[in-house]
């Protein structure tokens, strides 16, 4: 009987494993606006010197999806924020982390950011010219992994927190290949990619328009993080701040 209760323990544990790991994979990465606000991570806008919050809020989409991605590894900087005068210590990813991580600078090198959240390299691959629904096996790919891609439309960065495209009709023959078309993972957001935050933008409020997309489009069948939104946590992509469609993407980066 005592070996019963032992075998019996055992496996609640091994279930209790299983579910956390599962849990942890498939829960949604923290949400950041690139404008400093109360959100998942906290005010961390607090001590941060004025020009560097209006240069984060501006153009800070990229670094602000790396945050995201990242949390909760953490790099080692010179943080503002802590103490009277600043003090260097390892701080937990979010906009203004990366920020400084970077090298002061919102034009995203994602191997420099890697390196400092001493983080694997991370992939990225070209989308450009694809059709959706390549895009689509791509990104569910990604997803089915627990991994969040960071994805270039135009003027603007993302972040895809999940997938419901799976069964849908011409994406298989993409899940079995590999040929995504690799791109150095040594590269800068260059300054045209970035377009500047509005105000009039920043407060968009998702309207849920998967239901007016065409029904043979994969755009509705995608969540994301638009960090340019207020309101940007876990959207639709067909919410996302410039209106882009799947086929808008012209690269992705994976942490």
């Amino acid at each position: 009987m005592k070996r019963f209760y032992f075998y019996l323990k055992v496996a609640f544990s091994l279930i209790f494993v299983f579910t956390s790991l599962t849990t942890v994979v498939n829960a949604a990465p923290r949400f950041y606006c690139q404008a400093a606000g109360d959100y998942e991570g906290g005010y961390w806008g607090e001590g941060v010197p004025n020009d560097t919050l209006r240069k984060i809020k501006s153009k800070g989409c990229a670094i602000s999806c790396a945050a995201m991605a990242l949390y909760p590894k953490s790099a080692k900087i010179f943080d503002e924020r802590a103490g009277d005068s600043g003090v260097t210590k390892y701080s937990r990813a979010d906009p203004y982390v990366a920020y400084r991580a970077n090298g002061d600078s919102y034009n995203a090198n994602w191997n420099t950011i890697a390196n400092k959240f001493d983080n694997a390299l991370p992939k990225i691959e070209s989308l450009s010219n694809k059709e959706d629904y390549y895009i689509a096996a791509v990104l569910d790919d990604y997803l089915d992994d627990g991994s969040y891609p960071i994805a270039n439309i135009p003027g603007h960065f993302i972040i895809f927190t999940k997938s419901n495209v799976h069964g849908h009709p011409g994406t298989e023959s993409i899940h079995s290949q590999n040929i995504y078309n690799k791109l150095s993972n040594d590269e800068t957001v260059s300054e045209d990619e970035i377009e500047p935050l509005t105000d009039e933008e920043l407060n968009k409020i998702p309207k849920n328009n998967k239901y007016s997309v065409s029904s043979n489009s994969y755009d509705k069948y995608f969540h994301i993080h638009d960090p340019g939104m207020k309101n940007g946590k876990n959207i639709n992509f067909t919410d996302n701040l410039k209106d882009a469609e799947l086929e808008d993407i012209s690269r992705i980066v994976v942490y």
